[in-house]
């Protein structure tokens, strides 16, 4: 149950955003694993791959494994040639296709547009249960929100809540994947936040953050305008303001990430 649109757009916005990520961290993955110990990797929601693809050569011993419900996706994932990476599809809301205990280290990011807040409990299940025990799952994603934002940037985040709660999505929903992962059988679990500049007032990944955002904010569009009965001219009218809004206010959005190790068999372990 997707909001965005599933076009050429959205898997470039994609694209750009995983780049976007990389520039600001400066690393893929943050669960203190040991990349020669990692034998099966599963990215869920892996898209077309470009996550995928890039943490490949931490893994030289690895069989990686993408998991998408959309077809196109997987099959321009497919394009990419790579050893070592294979790309499937397959629907998470459905339960993951794979046995349990299969990988050492499983993956999920950005995922928030894409699974309504009732299912992430069980989704996150999903993920600890084909996960080895001592593997290790992770989480990471926004939704944490923006600081610092002006009347217009308000507005855009107040209609972009209105439509995801009329879709049975909840962005607050990750504030509790520290939580979920516990209760799914997952210890050692941690948890930090990421703030990124929006804006060209902080340089280089300011102007690719906001580049994203904005990017994000035309795919909601359509949305915006078919569940909220607004007029698309309303719409571009707040957009063109925010760049300059951002400067102002030095607006930030942050990011979340979480990670735990699978229980051991008969080790009741630390929280």
């Amino acid at each position: 149950p997707y909001v965005l649109p599933k076009d050429h757009q959205e898997t470039e916005r994609i694209k750009f955003q995983h780049r976007m990520l990389y520039a600001h961290l400066h690393r893929h993955l943050f669960a203190p694993i040991q990349p020669p110990s990692i034998r099966r990797l599963l990215d869920v929601g892996c898209g077309s791959g470009a996550w995928l693809t890039d943490v490949a050569a931490l893994f030289p011993n690895a069989t990686l494994t993408g998991l998408d419900s959309d077809a196109e996706q997987i099959a321009l994932a497919n394009t990419v040639r790579h050893p070592h990476c294979q790309f499937l599809q397959g629907d998470v809301l459905a339960g993951l296709p794979f046995a349990e205990r299969t990988f050492d280290y499983s993956h999920m990011r950005c995922m928030i547009l894409a699974i309504p807040a009732f299912s992430w409990p069980f989704v996150v299940g999903e993920l600890v249960r084909v996960t080895a025990p001592g593997g290790w799952i992770e989480l990471f994603d926004g939704g944490q929100g923006c600081e610092h934002v002006g009347p217009n940037m308000h507005q855009v985040v107040t209609w972009g809540e209105q439509v995801l709660a009329q879709h049975g999505f909840d962005v607050n929903v990750i504030n509790h994947l520290s939580t979920m992962l516990r209760q799914a059988g997952a210890e050692h679990v941690r948890e930090q936040r990421f703030t990124i500049p929006v804006g060209s007032w902080a340089g280089r990944t300011g102007e690719l953050m906001g580049k994203d955002l904005l990017a994000l904010f035309e795919a909601f569009k359509v949305s915006l305008c078919t569940a909220l009965s607004l007029q698309q001219e309303q719409i571009d009218t707040v957009l063109r303001a925010l760049p300059h809004e951002w400067n102002t206010y030095h607006t930030s959005y942050t990011y979340l990430e979480v990670h735990g190790q699978r229980r051991q068999e008969g080790h009741h372990g630390s929280f």
